[in-house]
């Protein structure tokens, strides 16, 4: 009895490629997803510094000082970017990254497939750690600014959203430590992905898929 792993392909060619593009539509799916979650965290930064203006201009509630108001615009700012983040990388990157492993594995066992993201991750690798910057920079501004305003109301309401400001980043700093990174993936998908993934394979095998390969040097 063969136990043998099954190669990640399929009997013919118009199956072949049909599948192979089935997970680009994954990939789709996904990328929309944060980009529209990414859009949202857009709004949400704006949001936070139109609160900062509110609380310092003469609609503000009387019974609040200006300072408390931001201190509380500024948590909410925070802590709205932090779940924004953690949704983003947490949920859909890691299902994002689920997917392009599937399907490095599949070009690595079809080179005749257009090698896509063995290019893509040969040039870029991990981009995941520049993207938090996005949503890290944003809620950095946020917990510098409740501190600076809690500084200034001197009450312990202030410094109490302060101190939530900065446990909201302290929590994304603490879960994004379990988030798996695009390495760890490739190297704990299987056997076969991880004999197939170092950079001199890859780069041979995006030698070999070359498109066209120039009309096969134009023809010969």
């Amino acid at each position: 009895m063969s136990t043998g792993k099954k190669p990640l392909t399929l009997d013919d060619d118009r199956e072949r490629l049909s599948g192979y593009a089935q997970i680009r539509v994954f990939e789709g799916d996904y990328d929309r997803a944060q980009a529209q979650i990414r859009t949202a965290a857009s709004t949400w930064i704006l949001a936070g510094f139109g609160g900062l203006f509110i609380a310092y201009s003469e609609h503000r509630p009387e019974q609040f000082s200006s300072e408390l108001l931001a201190c509380f615009f500024c948590f909410l700012a925070t802590f709205g970017i932090a779940i924004l983040w953690t949704v983003d990388q947490r949920v859909y990157q890691k299902l994002l990254h689920s997917v392009f492993v599937y399907g490095l594995a599949v070009e690595a066992q079809n080179p005749d497939l257009p090698q896509l993201r063995t290019m893509i991750n040969l040039n870029s690798g991990n981009i995941g750690p520049y993207i938090s910057f996005y949503y890290l920079g944003p809620i950095i501004v946020f917990v510098l600014l409740s501190f600076i305003f809690a500084s200034l109301d001197g009450t312990f309401l202030g410094y109490l959203f302060s101190i939530a400001s900065f446990g909201s980043l302290g929590g994304c700093f603490s879960m994004s430590r379990a988030w798996t990174p695009l390495e760890e993936m490739l190297v704990s998908f299987n056997d076969l992905i991880q004999s197939r993934t170092t950079s001199q394979q890859m780069q041979e095998r995006m030698q070999m898929s070359e498109p066209l390969r120039k009309k096969n040097a134009d023809g010969d």
